[in-house]
């Protein structure tokens, strides 16, 4: 993963980049569900991600679903929810935007907990993802 790029297959919520979607890697083309942790730089170019691994069937389905007309307006979220639910999320990726490059990922231990993006304070200090990566400059 670290080194790859990753195409944007679907994107639920955006906001000067992913916020949260789903990832196809330009490599192996596996799908992973990306969530927004944390973010930092200029223009919020790196983004922690918490990545869940998808399977290709139940993938497929949902991104069939999205693509199609249906007169639900509830159905978007309640797919992207169940699609949530049956996929924990086992990485913690660091991602350099625009491009969605990896530039690394580790092992998630415990549950992140997914904080509204909109009250992130960019570069916070300490923040608790970012020390994950201590190996990296900033």
């Amino acid at each position: 993963m670290p080194g790859h790029t990753s195409s944007i297959a679907f994107t639920f919520d955006y906001w000067q980049g992913l916020v949260a979607g789903l990832l196809c890697c330009d490599t192996c083309g596996h799908y992973g569900l990306a969530r927004l942790l944390d973010w930092r730089g200029g223009q919020l170019e790196q983004r922690i991600f918490s990545i869940a691994n998808l399977k290709r069937e139940p993938t497929s389905v949902f991104l069939r679903n999205m693509n199609s007309d249906y007169c639900d307006l509830s159905r978007k979220t309640a797919e992207w929810n169940a699609l949530i639910a049956t996929s924990p999320a086992r990485l913690l990726g660091l991602f350099q935007l625009p491009e969605m490059r990896c530039l690394a990922s580790r092992n998630l231990i415990e549950s992140p907990g997914y904080p509204d993006w909109r009250q992130l304070a960019v570069d916070a200090p300490n923040s608790p993802w970012w020390t994950k990566f201590t190996d990296l400059k900033a």
